[in-house]
């Protein structure tokens, strides 16, 4: 029911933004033939691929409404990113080829001859793109869609440009002076940045964006609220589109805990987890024994002294005749000062001043 009415709000949105945008490419691609400017003209086939972007808009749309299959297990929600993505390539493409055209008028000028047909053609282009801009947020943020937040985005990038337009038409009728071909370079420069700008939005999900630190520490302070979870790290997300994510971590529990008592704790957490977040949970479970728990702080003490943003879990010992093994992951930070094998080094050295019977064995992990 939930994709269904997804799909019924991005489609509609669709076929608005077609509506719109063809009505305004047929109006001011007139004004621009009868103007002479090249910058109205411009505006209009940006507006033609605006029509054309919310085409692919509503057929990604209906294609991540599918529901799984034995090829797709996890949905077909990608399908949004990538129908965005090829908006926004479109958009690079029509703000490139607007851009060659203005060199080519700055080059060899023309003369502009406003009226009041362009001049109302314009002016409807503004009132028209914010409004769809408006309507597109509004359907953007009721089903928290990046694609139709993008194409909220793009409508007021081209009420800016067709600004341009009015602002070319008051300086060449009041001063005499030609800007036309500078506004039609201003438009195409819009037009290339919000392309670009679009096209990351929807790039970043399909390569795997992380959720937001706000996310994690709220599933994590959740999950140490529940019976028998001590600790929780190394938490991922993954994201096959709006409402399919796939959540796993790993869960701490008292080691002394009865394994089927564990068992069935972690099994109560996911589902708590599952139907506070609304996320396919898996729970991967990790002993730990009350009695390591000084010695662990100890070690993290050790470690945060190298560096406050490194993090320590998966700790255990495990003792021998001669020395003791101190096992455990480091999570190091992408792009951290120090290289991995300084961070080992530096931290084995400190754990033998602290005792010489223990010799460390590291891990590293990343912050997924």
């Amino acid at each position: 029911m939930e994709n269904t009415n997804r799909e019924n709000v991005g489609v509609r949105a669709g076929l608005t933004g077609i509506v719109v945008n063809t009505a305004l490419f047929g109006f001011k691609l007139v004004g621009g033939i009868i103007s002479g400017s090249v910058a109205l003209t411009a505006d209009a086939f940006n507006n033609l691929s605006d029509s054309g972007s919310s085409v692919v808009s509503m057929l990604g749309f209906k294609i991540a409404s599918a529901p799984p299959d034995s090829e797709h297990p996890y949905g077909h929600g990608r399908a949004e990113y990538i129908s965005g993505l090829i908006v926004s390539l479109i958009i690079i493409l029509v703000g490139a080829e607007l851009f060659r055209d203005s060199i080519g008028h700055l080059i060899h000028p023309t003369d502009v001859n406003y009226g009041v047909f362009a001049l109302c053609v314009t002016g409807l282009g503004i009132v028209a793109k914010f409004a769809l801009g408006l309507y597109y947020f509004r359907a953007a943020k009721k089903i928290n869609s990046p694609a139709l937040k993008a194409a909220g985005v793009d409508s007021f990038f081209d009420t800016i440009s067709t600004f341009t337009v009015v602002v070319g038409a008051i300086v060449y009728t009041v001063f005499g002076y030609n800007i036309d071909a500078y506004a039609g370079l201003i438009v195409a420069l819009l037009i290339v940045t919000v392309g670009i700008k679009t096209a990351n939005d929807c790039i970043s999900p399909l390569i795997g964006k992380p959720v937001s630190r706000e996310t994690v520490a709220e599933i994590t302070d959740y999950a140490k609220t529940l019976k028998g979870i001590i600790g929780v790290h190394d938490l991922m997300v993954h994201n096959y589109g709006e409402g399919r994510n796939i959540l796993t971590f790993h869960a701490e529990v008292n080691g002394e805990t009865d394994f089927y008592r564990a068992h069935e704790l972690i099994d109560s957490a996911e589902i708590a987890v599952r139907n506070k977040f609304g996320y396919l949970t898996t729970i991967h479970l990790d002993p730990v024994f009350p009695g390591d728990f000084e010695l662990k702080r100890n070690v993290e003490l050790l470690v945060t002294d190298i560096d406050p943003s490194l993090t320590l879990h998966d700790f255990r010992k495990t003792n021998g005749i001669d020395h003791e093994n101190l096992i455990f992951d480091i999570v190091i930070p992408f792009g951290f000062r120090l290289s991995d094998s300084e961070v080992i080094s530096r931290i084995k050295n400190k754990i033998t001043k602290l005792d010489p019977k223990y010799s460390a064995v590291i891990h590293i992990d990343r912050p997924y």
